[in-house]
């Protein structure tokens, strides 16, 4: 199916806010902290749970003013149905519910360009799942590609690292208090790793939910997108609602949350419900390649900002690897572009071969 034709400035509106949400999300989450340790004054289940209502009054306002041929009642009907199929739409909106809660959690550790940067592991994910579960080769460019994206990836990573720790060195050079020094030291690195774990888990959850995604609403081809998108939109509020019971021991207290809303925090509900329905018209009017595109932009803008904003410290070898991980992107999505085109060659020819024996 191609993709339904949009005007230029349209589609320049659509790519400059995919990657001004993409940005703005981790800024107003990491402006939204407190205090030395980073923490939120607002439960971050509450921010992600009203998310998840915002965007599904959207995509049922959507879904009702669509096709007025078709009655208010039938459509109503055709929500509450439950199927078989339906109850699929539970294990994206599960493996979602993780990735959000991580990308508050991991902002807590990191800054936004660390973060950005070590979530391109994703891209490594996607290939390395697709040849699990889909069979897919991973060709040879691929291959080059991904290990460019490795190599990026650690540089800025150790980078980033090695500059954060020199800052707080300095910062501590005041304080004549040097006793033991290796055990705080090695409770640091384990609190890195232990980090660093959880970063890499939301990337890998990020490529896993984009696969399962992709098999649930294609299941559910023949449905409205904006059905669709409701449907996975009820699962993510109840998912999150189980979430808050099993983190806090009890339902999530929204009343207390609305009450205490102030800019940051209806900045960051807007601003993620946003993101998600732009998203999936970004998909929709442009294409997968022109999202990761998208994603490099933002990582540079990102870097920039938080160098400005939270006084990030940005060392070249963090700029050099982004500059190797944008360089793989674009040889990794130009690589499966030219894949599919040869994919569709083929199956051409092959239609035009039984035509003619026909």
């Amino acid at each position: 199916m191609k993709n339904q034709a949009i005007s230029k400035k349209a589609k320049l509106f659509l790519f400059a806010l995919y990657i001004g949400i993409y940005v703005s999300v981790d800024m107003l989450i990491k402006a939204s902290q407190k205090g030395e340790n980073s923490e939120y004054d607002y439960d971050p289940v509450c921010a992600i749970l009203m998310t998840e209502v915002v965007k599904l009054v959207a995509s049922l306002l959507i879904y009702f003013r669509m096709d007025p041929k078709v009655g208010v009642k039938e459509k109503f009907n055709s929500i509450t149905k439950i199927t078989p199929t339906r109850l699929m739409y539970g294990l994206p909106a599960l493996i979602y519910a993780f990735y959000n809660i991580l990308a508050y959690y991991n902002l807590q550790n990191f800054d936004p360009p660390l973060k950005t940067l070590v979530l391109n592991l994703r891209l490594g994910f996607t290939a390395f799942l697709a040849w699990l579960i889909l069979k897919q080769k991973i060709s040879r460019m691929k291959f080059f590609s991904l290990v460019i994206l490795f190599v990026g990836i650690i540089m800025g990573q150790q980078a980033m690292q090695h500059a954060t720790q020199k800052s707080e060195e300095n910062v501590d050079l005041g304080t004549e208090e040097m006793d033991d020094v290796d055990g705080v030291n090695s409770t640091a690195q384990k609190s890195l790793m232990i980090a660093l774990f959880f970063l890499i888990l939301q990337a890998f959850l990020s490529s896993f939910a984009s696969i399962v995604n992709e098999f649930v609403f294609k299941k559910n081809y023949e449905e409205s997108i904006h059905l669709q998108n409701s449907l996975f939109y009820v699962w993510g509020i109840v998912i999150n609602i189980v979430c808050g019971l099993i983190l806090h021991g009890t339902i999530p207290n929204v009343f207390k949350f609305l009450k205490n809303l102030n800019v940051l925090t209806v900045s960051i509900v807007l601003t993620n419900a946003i993101g998600g329905l732009s998203a999936a018209s970004l998909l929709k009017y442009l294409s997968s390649l022109t999202k990761s595109y998208c994603a490099v932009v933002g990582m540079f803008i990102s870097t920039f900002l938080s160098g400005i904003f939270f006084n990030t410290p940005i060392p070249l070898f963090f700029l050099v690897g982004a500059v190797l991980i944008s360089v793989a992107i674009v040889i990794y999505t130009k690589s499966s572009q030219k894949n599919k085109e040869q994919n569709n060659q083929s199956k051409s020819r092959n239609e035009l071969k039984t035509l003619k024996r026909i």
